[in-house]
């Protein structure tokens, strides 16, 4: 629950790595559902800022937001305060990634910033996707 850019790190073998989790909740079964509201903002997902429960697809959604800001250099939702940030977020507007990222990547973005969170796809096949990219 606080996947951002700031708990992404690089090693000096070039792998990437998440730290500094210290809000993170292991969920028992991946239908289960927490119903604490912690995180940075810019990453919520909607289903967060309505305070509704919540499973592992809000970390899909963070990805989503992680990997966007990594091409744009900006949050996929900006506003000034955290109210208007919140609306924004549910209604979820963002302007498209340029056209010179792949759109395999501009759809992975898309994907994972899907405002119901049942149509977000999981971590494995996003890794599954990824995956099959990289061996053609």
């Amino acid at each position: 629950r606080d996947i951002k850019t700031l708990n992404i790190f690089l090693t000096k073998e070039e792998r990437v790595k998440i730290g500094d989790l210290g809000v993170a909740k292991m969920l028992n079964d991946s239908v289960d559902f927490a119903q604490t509201m912690v995180g940075t903002p810019f990453y919520l997902s909607p289903e967060l800022c309505e305070e509704k429960p919540y499973n592992e697809k809000s970390d899909i959604w963070a990805l989503g937001c992680l990997i966007y800001e990594m091409c744009t250099y900006r949050h996929p939702f900006e506003a000034a305060n955290q109210g208007s940030l919140i609306l924004k977020i549910v209604r979820g507007k963002y302007n498209p990634i340029a056209s010179n990222y792949s759109k395999e990547l501009r759809d992975i973005v898309d994907n994972c910033l899907e405002r119901d969170y049942k149509r977000r796809p999981t971590a494995a096949l996003l890794l599954s996707r990824v995956y099959c990219q990289q061996k053609i």
